[in-house]
């Protein structure tokens, strides 16, 4: 097991395990994040909770929509139509919060921020589960607005402790 494996499964630990939301956010201290927001499926009410989560992360102060590649954040939702009870339809979905952190060049917590990165030259990121939540959503009960709020509570909540690694 390489060095860069062994420091990913050791800052996994370290975010599961040890660091209590010391990083809490305050008025003073506001920091933006950027996050990208992945769909996978094709799916209707995945593809509306998305959109809708974009424009939720886009009205916030702590928070700019990036790509899915370059940003520090991504929100990854899968989904997939059903078929619920009474012949209903639906979407069964997954929802990952992941830390997308450059491989052996920072800290996760972000104390070693004077080793920027050229993320041209170093395309391997080391890809970090902070949060994982499934469920399904009912076509007929939906509130798409209601549900990506929810998603941005649960993004919020994730990165509360690595806040400190985002650009004042």
């Amino acid at each position: 097991m390489g060095a860069c494996m062994r420091t990913a499964i050791a800052t996994a630990i370290v975010l599961s395990v040890v660091v209590p939301r010391v990083y809490a956010v305050t008025p003073a201290t506001k920091q933006v994040c950027t996050v990208g927001v992945d769909l996978q499926g094709n799916d209707g009410l995945g593809r509306r909770v998305a959109v809708a989560l974009k424009e939720r992360i886009n009205s916030s102060s702590l928070y700019r929509l990036g790509d899915t590649t370059n940003s520090l954040f991504l929100v990854q939702i899968g989904s997939a139509p059903i078929t619920l009870d009474e012949g209903q339809l639906g979407s069964a979905f997954a929802v990952a919060y992941i830390y997308l952190a450059d491989s052996c060049s920072r800290n996760v917590m972000g104390k070693q921020r004077e080793l920027e990165y050229d993320r041209a030259s170093k395309p391997q990121r080391t890809h970090v589960l902070l949060s994982m939540t499934t469920g399904w959503w009912n076509a007929g009960k939906i509130s798409i607005p209601s549900e990506a709020e929810v998603i941005f509570s649960r993004l919020d909540e994730a990165v509360s402790p690595l806040r400190a690694g985002c650009k004042p």
